[in-house]
Protein backbone atom coordinates (compact mmCIF):
# COMPACT_ATOMS: atom_id res chain seq x y z
CA UNK A 1 0.00 0.00 0.00
CA UNK A 2 2.89 2.67 0.79
CA UNK A 3 4.65 1.79 -2.61
CA UNK A 4 1.51 2.23 -4.08
CA UNK A 5 0.75 6.00 -2.39
CA UNK A 6 3.94 6.95 -3.44
CA UNK A 7 3.35 5.87 -7.01
CA UNK A 8 0.39 8.17 -7.56
CA UNK A 9 1.37 10.93 -5.89
CA UNK A 10 4.47 10.96 -8.59
CA UNK A 11 2.13 10.38 -11.21
CA UNK A 12 0.43 13.77 -9.75
CA UNK A 13 3.68 16.09 -10.30
CA UNK A 14 2.73 17.53 -13.47
CA UNK A 15 0.25 19.01 -12.22
CA UNK A 16 1.90 20.92 -9.71
CA UNK A 17 3.90 24.62 -10.11
CA UNK A 18 6.80 24.89 -11.57
CA UNK A 19 10.01 26.23 -10.40
CA UNK A 20 9.10 29.15 -7.57
CA UNK A 21 10.94 32.88 -7.83
CA UNK A 22 13.01 34.46 -5.21
CA UNK A 23 12.30 36.76 -2.86
CA UNK A 24 14.30 39.60 -5.14
CA UNK A 25 12.85 38.41 -8.18
CA UNK A 26 9.07 39.10 -7.02
CA UNK A 27 9.68 42.92 -5.65
CA UNK A 28 11.46 43.42 -8.82
CA UNK A 29 8.52 42.12 -10.75
CA UNK A 30 6.40 44.28 -8.70
CA UNK A 31 8.59 47.15 -8.87
CA UNK A 32 8.52 47.45 -12.85
CA UNK A 33 4.76 46.44 -13.32
CA UNK A 34 4.02 50.11 -10.78
CA UNK A 35 6.54 52.29 -12.60
CA UNK A 36 4.55 51.09 -16.17
CA UNK A 37 1.33 52.15 -14.25
CA UNK A 38 2.56 55.31 -13.48
CA UNK A 39 4.58 56.62 -16.31
CA UNK A 40 2.55 55.76 -18.83
CA UNK A 41 -0.20 58.63 -17.69
CA UNK A 42 2.45 61.19 -17.43
CA UNK A 43 3.72 60.41 -20.78
CA UNK A 44 0.22 60.86 -22.45
CA UNK A 45 0.17 64.16 -20.21
CA UNK A 46 3.62 65.25 -21.90
CA UNK A 47 2.37 64.36 -25.30
CA UNK A 48 -0.90 66.63 -25.09
CA UNK A 49 1.65 69.78 -24.21
CA UNK A 50 1.24 72.42 -27.04
CA UNK A 51 2.95 75.43 -25.52
CA UNK A 52 5.68 76.19 -23.50
CA UNK A 53 7.29 79.90 -21.87
CA UNK A 54 11.20 80.44 -21.42
CA UNK A 55 11.85 83.34 -19.16
CA UNK A 56 14.94 84.73 -18.03
CA UNK A 57 16.10 84.38 -14.35
CA UNK A 58 14.22 87.51 -13.73
CA UNK A 59 11.23 86.16 -14.96
CA UNK A 60 10.52 89.78 -17.03
CA UNK A 61 11.48 88.79 -20.28
CA UNK A 62 9.44 85.51 -21.97
CA UNK A 63 9.92 83.51 -25.22
CA UNK A 64 6.78 81.37 -26.08
CA UNK A 65 6.65 78.09 -28.25
CA UNK A 66 3.79 77.51 -30.04
CA UNK A 67 1.89 74.41 -30.85
CA UNK A 68 4.01 74.25 -34.42
CA UNK A 69 7.15 74.26 -32.33
CA UNK A 70 7.88 78.00 -33.56
CA UNK A 71 9.57 80.12 -31.34
CA UNK A 72 8.41 83.58 -30.39
CA UNK A 73 11.18 86.21 -29.20
CA UNK A 74 9.56 90.35 -28.43
CA UNK A 75 12.78 92.23 -28.79
CA UNK A 76 16.35 91.47 -29.82
CA UNK A 77 17.46 88.08 -29.22
CA UNK A 78 21.85 88.32 -28.51
CA UNK A 79 24.00 84.91 -28.97
CA UNK A 80 26.48 86.71 -26.28
CA UNK A 81 27.12 90.79 -25.18
CA UNK A 82 28.63 91.92 -29.05
CA UNK A 83 26.26 89.95 -31.19
CA UNK A 84 22.95 91.22 -31.90
CA UNK A 85 20.32 88.48 -33.36
CA UNK A 86 18.19 90.43 -35.99
CA UNK A 87 14.51 89.03 -35.55
CA UNK A 88 11.40 89.35 -37.63
CA UNK A 89 8.06 87.96 -37.31
CA UNK A 90 5.26 87.69 -40.56
CA UNK A 91 3.44 90.52 -39.20
CA UNK A 92 6.02 93.17 -39.91
CA UNK A 93 4.65 94.93 -42.99
CA UNK A 94 1.37 95.98 -41.43
CA UNK A 95 3.42 97.21 -37.79
CA UNK A 96 5.28 99.66 -40.25
CA UNK A 97 2.55 100.01 -42.93
CA UNK A 98 2.51 102.85 -45.65
CA UNK A 99 -0.42 104.40 -47.79
CA UNK A 100 -0.40 107.63 -49.37
CA UNK A 101 -2.51 109.70 -51.64
CA UNK A 102 -1.90 112.61 -53.63
CA UNK A 103 -4.12 114.49 -56.70
CA UNK A 104 -2.06 116.78 -59.22
CA UNK A 105 -3.25 119.24 -62.25
CA UNK A 106 -1.57 119.19 -65.59
CA UNK A 107 -0.07 123.26 -65.31
CA UNK A 108 0.37 126.02 -67.75
CA UNK A 109 4.26 125.86 -67.60
CA UNK A 110 4.28 121.92 -68.24
CA UNK A 111 1.06 120.99 -69.72
CA UNK A 112 2.34 117.84 -70.88
CA UNK A 113 3.23 116.37 -66.92
CA UNK A 114 1.76 116.02 -64.33
CA UNK A 115 3.23 114.28 -61.19
CA UNK A 116 3.87 114.25 -57.25
CA UNK A 117 6.83 113.52 -54.63
CA UNK A 118 6.22 111.41 -51.98
CA UNK A 119 8.42 111.56 -48.72
CA UNK A 120 10.20 108.46 -47.23
CA UNK A 121 10.71 109.12 -43.20
CA UNK A 122 14.03 109.28 -42.53
CA UNK A 123 16.04 105.89 -41.58
CA UNK A 124 13.27 103.88 -43.48
CA UNK A 125 13.10 102.14 -46.60
CA UNK A 126 9.97 101.71 -48.62
CA UNK A 127 8.47 98.99 -50.26
CA UNK A 128 6.19 99.84 -52.55
CA UNK A 129 3.36 96.46 -52.82
CA UNK A 130 0.31 98.86 -54.78
CA UNK A 131 -0.04 101.07 -57.01
CA UNK A 132 -3.12 102.56 -58.32
CA UNK A 133 -4.16 105.95 -60.28
CA UNK A 134 -6.80 107.87 -62.32
CA UNK A 135 -6.64 110.20 -64.87
CA UNK A 136 -9.15 113.29 -66.08
CA UNK A 137 -8.38 114.78 -69.53
CA UNK A 138 -10.69 117.02 -71.76
CA UNK A 139 -12.70 114.92 -74.29
CA UNK A 140 -10.40 113.27 -76.76
CA UNK A 141 -7.17 113.39 -75.13
CA UNK A 142 -5.18 110.43 -73.70
CA UNK A 143 -2.75 109.74 -71.61
CA UNK A 144 0.24 108.00 -73.08
CA UNK A 145 2.44 107.11 -69.50
CA UNK A 146 2.28 106.64 -66.07
CA UNK A 147 5.51 106.30 -64.27
CA UNK A 148 6.74 105.49 -61.02
CA UNK A 149 10.55 106.57 -60.61
CA UNK A 150 12.08 105.91 -57.49
CA UNK A 151 15.98 106.64 -55.98
CA UNK A 152 17.90 104.27 -53.88
CA UNK A 153 21.61 104.81 -52.18
CA UNK A 154 22.80 102.69 -55.02
CA UNK A 155 21.10 104.32 -58.11
CA UNK A 156 17.13 104.38 -58.78
CA UNK A 157 14.92 103.12 -61.42
CA UNK A 158 11.71 103.93 -63.39
CA UNK A 159 8.38 102.10 -63.77
CA UNK A 160 6.17 102.11 -66.24
CA UNK A 161 1.80 101.94 -66.08
CA UNK A 162 -0.91 101.62 -68.73
CA UNK A 163 -3.27 104.15 -68.16
CA UNK A 164 -6.81 102.01 -69.48
CA UNK A 165 -9.87 104.64 -70.70
CA UNK A 166 -13.19 103.55 -68.25
CA UNK A 167 -15.53 106.13 -70.49
CA UNK A 168 -16.64 109.75 -70.34
CA UNK A 169 -17.20 111.99 -67.37
CA UNK A 170 -19.09 114.74 -67.97
CA UNK A 171 -17.07 117.00 -70.48
CA UNK A 172 -14.12 114.69 -69.66
CA UNK A 173 -12.83 111.43 -70.71
CA UNK A 174 -11.44 109.37 -67.55
CA UNK A 175 -8.25 106.72 -67.00
CA UNK A 176 -7.36 104.33 -64.89
CA UNK A 177 -3.96 102.23 -63.68
CA UNK A 178 -3.34 99.68 -61.08
CA UNK A 179 -1.02 97.50 -60.32
CA UNK A 180 0.31 94.66 -57.89
CA UNK A 181 4.33 95.79 -57.50
CA UNK A 182 7.42 95.03 -55.50
CA UNK A 183 9.66 98.40 -55.68
CA UNK A 184 11.84 99.66 -52.98
CA UNK A 185 12.74 103.68 -52.42
CA UNK A 186 15.09 105.21 -49.95
CA UNK A 187 14.03 109.01 -49.07
CA UNK A 188 11.43 109.96 -51.85
CA UNK A 189 9.86 108.68 -55.02
CA UNK A 190 8.25 110.37 -57.74
CA UNK A 191 4.14 109.35 -59.75
CA UNK A 192 3.56 111.07 -62.98
CA UNK A 193 1.13 111.24 -65.87
CA UNK A 194 1.96 112.13 -69.65
CA UNK A 195 -0.52 113.39 -71.93
CA UNK A 196 -0.28 113.38 -75.57
CA UNK A 197 -2.36 116.82 -76.01
CA UNK A 198 -1.65 120.25 -73.98
CA UNK A 199 -5.27 121.93 -74.21
CA UNK A 200 -7.28 122.11 -71.78
CA UNK A 201 -7.27 121.67 -67.89
CA UNK A 202 -6.30 118.09 -66.28
CA UNK A 203 -5.86 116.26 -63.69
CA UNK A 204 -4.05 113.08 -62.18
CA UNK A 205 -4.26 111.20 -58.93
CA UNK A 206 -1.98 108.40 -57.60
CA UNK A 207 -2.37 105.84 -54.80
CA UNK A 208 0.88 104.07 -53.22
CA UNK A 209 0.61 101.44 -50.50
CA UNK A 210 3.41 99.03 -49.07
CA UNK A 211 5.28 99.15 -46.02
CA UNK A 212 8.18 100.17 -44.30
CA UNK A 213 11.48 98.81 -43.32
CA UNK A 214 13.99 100.12 -40.49
CA UNK A 215 17.14 100.56 -41.44
CA UNK A 216 18.66 101.77 -38.25
CA UNK A 217 17.50 97.92 -36.94
CA UNK A 218 19.97 96.66 -39.81
CA UNK A 219 21.39 98.03 -42.57
CA UNK A 220 19.07 98.65 -46.09
CA UNK A 221 21.84 97.69 -48.73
Amino acid sequence: MNRFKRRRARTSDPLLPGPTFSTRQTTAMVVAILLAVVLVPVGAQAAQVVGAIITDPGGTNKATVDAGGNLHVAGVVTVDSSTPVAITSADDPGRMAFAAHRVVLFSDSDPSLAQATFDIPEGKRLVITYVSGGVLLPTGEKPYEAFLSTRLAGGGADYDFVPTFTGPVQDRDAFAFSQNTVIYADQEFVVGVLRGNTVGIGQASFGVSGYLIDCTAAPCN
